[in-house]
């Protein structure tokens, strides 16, 4: 499994080795997510959840009658989204930037500093952070989770850069030896990603965790 959010900008150099899913994690959520600074709410279908840090629980505005226990794990969700949506969202932010980074960094030192190579470059990177923010984005002290464009995520991802690829191909053509320079890009990519991968894979499978985590929770105490 491949870390997704990585993977678009590293398509752009070395797409032959991609091989795309259809979900991001074993089990993507259903449900969307908005993290408040003392309260959060799930909406799946009609149903719209209001978690307080307090244990209090309302769907649709009507109050839940919570056990005690049951409101202390209404706490721990709360606590556990608040703190890991914007955290997570933050980590791939730094994770893309980095491979941004890196990949033009050996541009600049292995294939002269190629301007129009960089240029793509960097409309990946711009474009990857857009296609980010459609899955999870935070505005002021609200960080949102769309499961709907989290779930489309690698389709999006796969259309917009194979696209940058296109463009890249047929603007080299005209600026050097494509058929040298293109089998360099490859094998630079190939050890550049290998260098990489681990901390993009690490990343992935705590993602996935988390949300799984958050699934089975909010399973748990609403499933009745």
């Amino acid at each position: 499994m491949r870390f997704i959010k990585l993977l678009v900008l590293f398509c752009a150099i070395y797409p032959s080795s991609i091989s795309f899913a259809k979900s991001v994690c074993e089990k993507d959520p259903t449900y969307n997510m908005a993290a408040f600074a003392n309260f959060v709410e799930i909406t799946e279908g009609r149903k719209r959840y209001i978690l307080h840090q307090t244990g209090e629980v309302s769907l649709n505005g009507a109050k839940l009658d919570l056990s005690k226990a049951e409101q202390n794990k209404v706490k721990a969700l709360v606590a556990f989204i608040v703190q890991k949506l914007p955290q997570r969202e933050k980590e791939a932010m730094t994770l893309m930037g980095s491979l941004h980074s890196q990949f033009v960094n050996v541009v600049k030192a292995q294939l002269d500093g190629n301007s129009q190579l960089i240029t793509m470059l960097d409309n990946t990177h711009t474009d990857a952070t857009r296609t980010l923010g459609k899955a999870i984005k935070t505005k002021g002290n609200v960080t949102e989770f769309s499961a709907n464009d989290f779930h489309k995520i690698i389709d999006r991802a796969s259309g917009d850069f194979k696209l940058e690829m296109a463009k890249i191909v047929s603007k080299s053509v005209f600026t050097f030896n494509i058929g040298r320079n293109y089998k360099d890009i490859k094998y630079l990519g190939d050890q550049e990603w290998k260098k990489f991968k681990p901390e993009a894979k690490a990343f992935h499978k705590s993602l996935c965790a988390d949300l799984a985590w958050i699934t089975t929770e909010k399973e748990r105490l609403f499933s009745k």
